[in-house]
């Protein structure tokens, strides 16, 4: 397909542009972005949100007001609607102060209402907690717990598309790690759950769409390894196992979707004096069902998370990653998909910063000759009018592009943001 080979050249220049090139050190002055930091990340201390303090804690209350036009609601090919959507976005954070041991917490919430499609409005939230036990000065423990009320978006492969309201579903998850340094040797030993409860759909007569066959438990354990070869540079290989265990034991189409899966990951972590630094890795991944009539979804695997400051007030950041997707579609056991991304971050200003950026997306449906692939791009731009009050707006134009009947759709989206933080 000539769109996908134009992305693909794209996208592959982006990357190669921000993982090849160390550049020079950031300028000395008022401008230059610390080791290891991106611009987005450095310290405005004339800018930045003081908090409340209590204790050995800081409290960082936020609310956003997001005005946004969308040109395709439901992410349809023919018969578009399209929308205003008003979001509020309050959220909370408390953050421990101390340097040993750590415990964090947020919650926040977005609530969406649109001005004629008002049967797509939305109440989403999350909670969690976070902690880090710091034992001994090379041995610490991790632990997390997160919930979130989400809904589903209209252009997920597994919308039901008759549905009058959004799919609205939870998601219950967390984390226990530890991690331990000997000499130049580090281990981190890790284990992760989720569990998604989905609420049955209905259409406009009032018909039950039964969503109960997507409920299930997901499980990974995982073992990383790595060698520090010098001062910031890092050799690791990372082995993880995984399971999923559905509610039901057959799907509405009859299938048994449990599975389990493993990957493989070499890698390595690099630091260029703070100008270039990240992770990039290869290996393979697998994931097999306990049903023989779905295929095993299995390929190379790899991803990269870069970032490139070529000046103290620019930053490059490259991506990828190839996951295994969950689907409960009809005769498809899951989608491999592999993501390409490309950001920049410029600080036109003290209190101006610009970004752009651009992603590919290319979806295998493993059982279906189904593939997709998703192009995006887009800008915006973030003005701090006083440390408490900012105004953003962000423009993005989505299209993909899919070999099935039907799926093709572009959506333009554009945003106007307001917030206040203390």
């Amino acid at each position: 397909m000539k769109r996908r080979a134009m992305v693909w050249q794209v996208v592959t220049c982006c990357g190669v542009l921000a993982m090849a090139m160390p550049g020079p050190p950031p300028a000395l002055g008022a401008g230059k972005v610390p080791v290891g930091e991106t611009v987005t990340e450095r310290p405005r201390p004339k800018l930045d949100p003081l908090g409340v303090r209590a204790g050995a804690f800081t409290i960082y209350p936020m609310i956003e007001i997001r005005e946004s036009y969308d040109s395709n609601v439901f992410a349809t090919e023919t018969g578009t609607s399209d929308d205003l959507i008003t979001v509020v976005h309050p959220s909370i954070r408390v953050k421990s102060e101390t340097t040993r041991h750590r415990l964090d917490f947020q919650a926040n919430a977005r609530v969406g209402k649109f001005a004629d499609n008002t049967n797509e409005n939305y109440e989403d939230m999350l909670f969690s907690a976070q902690g880090r036990l710091d034992i001994l000065r090379r041995t610490r423990l991790f632990a997390a717990l997160r919930y979130q009320r989400l809904h589903q978006d209209r252009s997920s492969p597994d919308d039901p598309a008759t549905n009058a309201e959004p799919v609205e579903y939870g998601n219950l998850g967390g984390l226990f790690a530890g991690e331990h340094v000997i000499n130049r040797l580090g281990f981190r030993l890790e284990g992760n759950f989720k569990t998604l409860d989905y609420d049955d759909a209905s259409t406009a007569a009032g018909a039950v769409i039964d969503q109960d066959d997507r409920d299930r438990s997901e499980y990974e354990f995982s073992l990383r390894t790595g060698y520090e070869l010098a001062l910031e540079y890092e050799a690791f290989v990372r082995l993880s196992y995984n399971l999923k265990d559905y509610d039901d034991a057959l799907d509405s189409s009859g299938l048994n979707r449990d599975s389990s899966g493993y990957e493989v990951r070499l890698g390595a972590t690099a630091d260029f004096s703070g100008v270039t630094f990240g992770e990039i890795f290869a290996g393979f991944l697998s994931q097999s069902f306990d049903d023989s009539q779905l295929d095993t979804v299995s390929g190379p695997g790899f991803g990269a998370a870069l970032s490139w400051n070529p000046s103290g007030l620019t930053t490059v950041k490259a991506n990828a990653r190839r996951v295994v997707k969950e689907t409960t579609l009809v005769g498809v056991s899951g989608i491999l998909s592999s993501t390409y991304s490309a950001r920049i971050d410029h600080a036109l200003l003290r209190e101006l910063m610009l970004n752009a950026r651009i992603a590919f997306t290319s979806a295998e449906y493993e059982g279906d000759t189904r593939e997709d692939d998703t192009f995006v791009i887009g800008f915006g731009a973030q003005y701090m009018m006083t440390r408490h009050y900012y105004l953003g707006v962000k423009y993005s134009y989505l299209s993909r592009d899919s070999t099935e009947a039907g799926q093709d759709y572009d959506q333009n989206l554009f945003t106007v943001r307001l917030g206040v933080q203390y």
